[in-house]
């Protein structure tokens, strides 16, 4: 009967005529129902399900093929999506492999931490701080405005001073700089530049996470990473992974041309910089190198240490580790970061690690 239901359900939503009701009871029985019969009852359904209006197509067929490819033959794996399931979006927007062991999530529903959101300081020439978020719109100095969650300078200043972004963990923040350069900040990340570019090139300095989208000028654009990496810039589009507790730095090419440390990236390559000094460069997953940006956690046989820091990040949380984890414990897919913490450890401990959130400030992981 539950699975009826739920195929009821399904159809209502995906004709656009289910109530909120109906939504509601539809994410709740995806979230419970224990049957086998309910992925391979999904994957088929999924075969025909055309991608949400906000959906991109080149996303969309990527993430249909990873539900329902063939999975390996060492493990049986549900072809799944992500646990928490707190909308549908998971079965057409992301998806997430999981053991079939069902290990729930242990903790109080005070304990549980609600996602990050859009806000971040701003440190002016002067040393004067403003906060900003996302309520309301307001001028912070002339020429330079707080509109929706986005810093924008309208126009080079006659007078120069270098101001920071800065945004820490539970918090993210957009910013379009005075040369027209569009930049994201992930949580736990700062850039600081000037507010008007002067001389032969256009510099800023960032830490931590940061996509931009460089205007296209005649002056090269460079990204000073600390004492440790320089990235050249004509007109482009990329991502910088370069946090202080991450082993190595990654800059994902989207589109146009730069170079890391003096190593050229092709569009659709990945540079590597290890802190040896050595830079490589491989074949990246692009649009999962970005898609925080898109309000995504995007993994790819990604470990539990580096899924753990993404999460501590983005919910503000401390880690602890309570003994070792297997070392082929991996994760695949996509999880959406409006989620709260309790749903997206949800899904997670379907490989069979515990989770358990303490007082909403630690990440308590159980082998």
């Amino acid at each position: 009967m539950t699975l009826n239901r739920i195929k009821y359900l399904f159809a209502q939503y995906d004709a656009g005529k289910a109530t909120e009701a109906e939504r509601l009871e539809l994410f709740g029985l995806l979230d419970t129902y224990d049957g086998d019969d309910l992925p391979e009852y999904l994957t088929e359904e999924l075969r025909h399900t055309e991608p949400l209006p906000w959906i991109d197509e080149a996303r969309w067929q990527p993430v249909l093929s990873g539900i329902l490819r063939p999975v390996s033959k060492k493990r049986t794996l549900y072809r799944w999506m992500a646990a928490a399931a707190a909308c549908i979006l998971m079965a057409v927007a992301g998806y997430i492999y999981m053991y079939p062991v069902r290990s729930p999530v242990t903790q109080a529903p005070q304990h549980d931490v609600q996602p990050g959101s859009s806000r971040a300081v701003l440190t002016l020439g002067d040393g004067s701080v403003v906060r900003l978020d996302s309520a309301g719109n307001q001028q912070i100095q002339p020429g330079i405005f707080s509109r929706g969650g986005e810093l924008q300078y309208d126009s080079d200043a006659q007078l120069v001073a270098y101001n920071t972004l800065t945004t820490a963990n539970g918090g993210n923040y957009r910013i379009v700089l005075p040369d027209g350069t569009k930049a994201w900040l992930n949580a736990g990340s700062s850039l600081r530049y000037p507010t008007s570019f002067t001389g032969a090139e256009r510099q800023v300095e960032m830490e931590g996470e940061v996509y931009f989208e460089v205007a296209r000028q005649a002056k090269k654009f460079l990204v000073k990473i600390r004492d440790r990496a320089a990235i050249e810039v004509t007109g482009t589009h990329f991502n910088v992974n370069a946090y202080r507790d991450e082993p190595v730095l990654r800059t994902s090419l989207l589109e146009g041309r730069i170079s890391l440390n003096g190593k050229q990236l092709l569009p659709g390559e990945e540079g590597i910089l290890y802190p040896n000094g050595r830079v490589t460069t491989r074949e990246a997953d692009v649009y999962a190198a970005v898609a925080w940006k898109d309000g995504y956690f995007s993994f790819n046989d990604a470990g539990l240490p580096e899924v753990m820091r993404q999460l501590a990040r983005w919910y503000n949380v401390e880690v602890e580790f309570r003994g070792r984890v297997a070392d082929d414990v991996l994760f695949s897919g996509e999880i959406g970061r409006s989620l709260t913490l309790s749903q997206v450890l949800k899904g997670l401990s379907r490989t069979g690690v515990r989770f358990e959130i303490e007082s909403g400030k630690r990440i308590l992981i159980i082998p």
